[in-house]
């Protein structure tokens, strides 16, 4: 993939899994990596119709740098450590991306709350949080 990132991950089973792209995750069985931007809004892929997307720009994880540069969210959650097994991490960061697109000068509690429909089973939520308030500073909308 050029990414050079690799994901490993157990399934529901507990075999390791190894993938090089989140769309490699998602078409594993047993595995569900499915969060996109459609338009810079984050949805689930496995919940929306094809027809709702048609003519719509639509965004995975490996989108957000697609010259090879991490964009300043998934920089943020490198410093941070806002990732452990790395399931949920690119569900994370495309819906922290939704958010400081929305919102470039979230409160901590608009973080919250905006991230609480996403899980992480690690518990990495405190470094998720500064995370995201770490990139809406180095994007220029600075966290509140």
């Amino acid at each position: 993939s050029g990414a050079g990132v690799v994901h490993i991950v157990k399934n529901y089973t507990g075999d390791v899994l190894n993938f090089e792209t989140a769309a490699e995750m998602a078409e594993a069985e047993g595995v569900q990596v499915r969060t996109v931007l459609v338009n810079d809004e984050a949805l689930r892929s496995c919940a929306t119709a094809m027809r709702d997307v048609e003519g719509k720009r639509v965004v995975t994880i490996e989108g957000l740098a697609p010259d090879g540069r991490l964009h300043p969210i998934q920089e943020a959650f490198v410093k941070h450590l806002g990732f452990q097994c790395g399931y949920c991490t690119p569900g994370m960061i495309l819906g922290a991306y939704a958010l400081l697109h929305k919102n470039p000068r979230p409160t901590h509690a608009q973080i919250l709350a905006h991230m609480d429909d996403h899980l992480c089973r690690c518990g990495s939520h405190v470094r998720i949080v500064q995370a995201v308030e770490t990139a809406a500073v180095a994007m220029k909308g600075g966290a509140r």
